[in-house]
């Protein structure tokens, strides 16, 4: 679920903050509600099916939120260099555009780049897909090598390549080299990148942010409760002499084939994309919660007293 909330744009630190919550509240509640099912045996089965139901409903939508962030989308010049040492189909490329008071792009992956007027474009209305961006400091770059050397644009000077109040760098990954070596009018869009700054608007203060919390932390507290109501329920339907151990071994087949299934078919949705589309996953979640929620209603028996 950590990399799910990683493309929605919760930073891993918040996410840190969410998991204490998390647990906090489960030693809170889980207590309480597993009392609440000793202390009413007849309710038990009511009880347990209304947390997978929470577990289902909750945590099932999840899956399907966009980001809460927009989309990167980046213009300005595209410049290649070279070292003295490299040929002309090796060497980097750069994407310069004007320095913004928006929040930075850091990075970004599933990229696609195509010229904003193509009709004066080297690549014409041709979209290059498979490129990612990386932030580069601009006084790291200065260090690294001199624009002033091979930058292959007549009209572009060192100061303003590297000025880092003017401009903003980003290497480019994943151009061919068969692209000319000329400055291109470019538009690069993304579909997931990180972001950093003071003008960044702060997850805390969105509300999508506060409906993820409120959906997984019901999800979750659902899940974990009720796996030990079922434990407790399968120990009382197989008595003392049942064998437990078998019970678990099936559960513990269930997870190992329905993970690798899950993984399987996320893979497969999604690609040779970095984002991965995790939309399977939790098709998957929903129907076979949803079953088990229709099989426990229709077949499962509860006894009224615990033993």
């Amino acid at each position: 679920m950590m990399v799910v909330a990683r493309q929605l744009g919760i930073p891993v630190g918040v996410q840190g903050t969410i998991t204490a919550m998390i647990i906090t509240v489960t030693i809170l509640v889980k207590p309480i509600i597993s009392a609440m099912a000793d202390y009413w045996p007849s309710f038990r089965k009511t009880i347990f099916l209304a947390l997978l139901i929470i577990m289902v409903v909750t945590l099932g939508p999840i899956g399907f939120f966009p980001p809460m962030y927009s989309l990167p989308v980046l213009s300005g010049r595209l410049l290649h260099h070279m070292s003295p040492e490299e040929n002309v189909s090796s060497g980097k490329w750069y994407l310069i555009r004007n320095a913004t008071d928006s929040c930075l792009v850091t990075a970004a992956w599933d990229c696609k780049a195509a010229c904003q007027y193509w009709e004066t474009c080297p690549i014409g209305n041709d979209t290059l897909e498979g490129i990612s961006l990386i932030f580069r400091d601009n006084m790291l770059v200065s260090e690294e090598m001199d624009f002033s050397h091979n930058i292959l644009a007549s009209n572009i000077s060192y100061d303003n390549v590297t000025s880092d109040v003017k401009s903003e760098i980003y290497q480019v990954n994943g151009l061919p080299s068969s692209i000319n070596h000329t400055v291109h009018n470019i538009r690069i869009k993304c579909a997931g990148g990180e972001r950093s700054g003071d003008s960044c608007l702060s997850p805390w203060y969105t509300l999508e942010f506060w409906l993820y919390v409120i959906l997984f932390l019901a999800g979750q507290v659902s899940a974990t409760t009720v796996e030990s109501i079922s434990d407790a329920i399968c120990l009382d339907t197989i008595g003392e002499n049942g064998n437990y151990g078998a019970q678990r071994a099936w559960g513990a087949l269930s997870y190992g084939i329905l993970g690798t299934l899950s993984g399987v078919l996320v893979d497969w949705q999604s690609g040779l994309n970095v984002m991965k589309d995790y939309t399977p996953a939790f098709l998957l979640l929903v129907v076979f919660g949803t079953l088990d929620v229709l099989l426990s209603a229709a077949y499962l028996k509860v006894s009224d007293v615990i033993t």
